[in-house]
Formats: structure tokens, sequence, C-alpha cells
């Protein structure tokens, strides 16, 4: 039986890309995506790619879906059809802003959400975004962390696995422990 995970988020700048790829990359998922534009390192480099999916892909593929940051008839249909929403988030108030007017809509639609702070680089900004989260009755979903990295941009340049990035590399299992531990809790769940 095959998975779909969507990560989304309206706001452009949070990451989608570079998350789906990782988790394409490390997890051997086929990727997708509504916005060819801004996903073209992804597309011209990664041979699991689907232009479409079809009812068949659905039953025996495992997907993720990377949301560019627009709404069209073809996101809102995989949203309501996912596995998993992933909404990568930053601790900055305009991606807080966006996400609060984005989620009521996204649990009435799919209420497998899971919520990535994502790029933390402040202890204060993530306790706070916490806190807020909670306040908007966010408390239910599952939410993850993963810190400000340049792992993940290395992800993007060399088209590589973290799991691979880290495998044989000595110092980069000790620069990247932390991240790679955050990021690790995410690929269990997926």
């Amino acid at each position: 039986m095959g998975t779909l995970t969507t990560i989304y988020n309206p706001k452009g700048g949070t990451g989608k890309t570079t998350l789906s790829y990782s988790l394409c990359l490390d997890l051997g998922y086929y990727y997708s995506t509504n916005d060819t534009i801004n996903s073209s390192v992804v597309l011209n480099n990664y041979d699991l790619v689907l232009d479409t999916i079809t009812n068949k892909d659905l039953k025996d593929k495992n997907i993720v879906f990377d949301g560019g940051g627009f709404i069209d008839k073809k996101i809102i249909n995989i949203l309501k059809i996912s596995n998993k929403i992933i909404i990568p988030i930053e601790t900055d108030l305009t991606s807080l802003s966006t996400f609060e007017q984005v989620i009521e809509e996204l649990l009435e639609i799919n209420p497998n959400i899971i919520v990535v702070i994502n790029k933390v680089d402040n202890k204060n900004d993530l306790k706070d975004t916490i806190t807020y989260l909670k306040s908007k009755g966010i408390e239910n979903a599952d939410i993850y962390q993963i810190r400000k990295t340049r792992l993940f941009k290395r992800v993007l340049s060399d088209s590589i696995g973290v799991n691979e990035l880290l495998k044989d590399n000595k110092l980069n299992q000790y620069l990247y422990n932390k991240v790679y531990s955050e990021y690790t809790k995410l690929l269990e769940i997926i």
C-alpha cells in the first residue's frame, strides 16, 4: 500500500522543497510537485519524479508531494487524500501569520497534520512558537523542530540525502549530530 505525504505551506521560503527532496532521497520515495519553477533542482536531478499522481500510484508508491506556495485545484485534491500533511513554518511573525490563516481550513480538509518548526536558530523563539501553536489549538498535532543548518542546502546542491551525507563522514556526523537527531524523528513517523 502506498502513502502520500504532502509538504505544504502557502508561504514561500519555509523549506518545503528542501524538506521534500531530503525525505525522498532518504526514504526512496517518489517526488511530485505543482511548482515546477521553484523545484527545478529536484526535477533535474532526481530519478523518481511523477508528473501526475494516478490512482495506481497511490496504491503502490510512496510519494512526497511538494506543494508550491500557492493554491490550485491540484493541491486541494492532494491535501484531501494525503496520509499526512507536513506544514513547515518558521519562527518569524510572517510565517506564523500565514500559518494561522490556513490551519483551520487544512484541519477541515484533513486532520493528519504535522507541524515542522523549521530553520530554528533561537531557543526562545522556539518556545514562543510552540506556545503560540498551542494557543491556536494545535497541541494535538505532532510538532517537530529542525534547527537552522547548512546540511539541507548540501542536500539540494549535492543531490545526496542526509543519511548518505553523514554515513561515513565523522566530521559531518559531529557537526550535524543535533539536527540529524531532529530530522530522524521526522523520518520515523513518515
